[in-house]
């Protein structure tokens, strides 16, 4: 893992490991881990699998679940087909001025 995470009784439990065992793993003491672990580490922290394993630096997942971002089938159907320049639409919710 590449940031260290605040861990707790319930993240230990949540993940599926003890807290020894958590702690071997982030600290690369423990060289394997079963998927479950790594699955439920990537639920727990948000973050990708790809991202735990080193193999990507963006610690923000790219697949979500598209009901859970409250955007209208109207706003989705844009996206999904095109009509909406997903370019623009990166600039304006990033943009340091659009409302939070």
């Amino acid at each position: 893992m590449q940031r260290k995470p605040h861990h707790t009784k319930g993240t230990y439990e949540k993940i599926g490991v003890s807290a020894s065992q958590l702690s071997r793993i982030v600290s690369g003491e423990t060289k394997t881990v079963s998927s479950d672990i790594l699955i439920g580490g990537a639920k727990e922290f948000k973050v990708s699998t790809d991202y735990i394993l080193g193999f990507s630096t963006v610690s923000v997942r790219k697949s979500y679940d598209i009901s859970g971002l409250g955007l209208s089938s109207g706003a989705v159907r844009g996206l999904v087909t095109g009509e909406v320049d997903v370019e623009i639409l990166n600039r304006l919710l990033e943009h340091k001025y659009f409302p939070s």
